[in-house]
């Protein structure tokens, strides 16, 4: 959001002097490559935890999936 407002001003008044938004822009932008993919491992980390922790905590409860594998026997083909 920041880089989109310091984007929308004109070139002209970071030459004459009135804004110098240099050191801002410079600052969003390395701060953006750094705190993202950081706060994104640690908002998926944080995910992480807390759906193994609600899973280990109902899966005992709801109840448990049981499959049967009936043996058959196997008759190759003649030629």
């Amino acid at each position: 959001m920041f880089g989109v407002i310091i984007s929308a001003i004109p070139a002209s008044t970071a030459t004459t002097g009135v804004i110098t938004f240099d050191w801002l822009s410079v600052l969003f932008g390395v701060g953006a490559i750094i705190t993202r993919p950081t706060l994104g491992f640690i908002g998926g980390l944080i995910q992480g935890v807390i759906v193994a922790v609600l899973y280990n905590f109902l899966a005992p409860r709801i109840g448990v999936i049981r499959i049967r594998f009936k043996e058959e026997s196997y008759i190759p083909p003649q030629s």
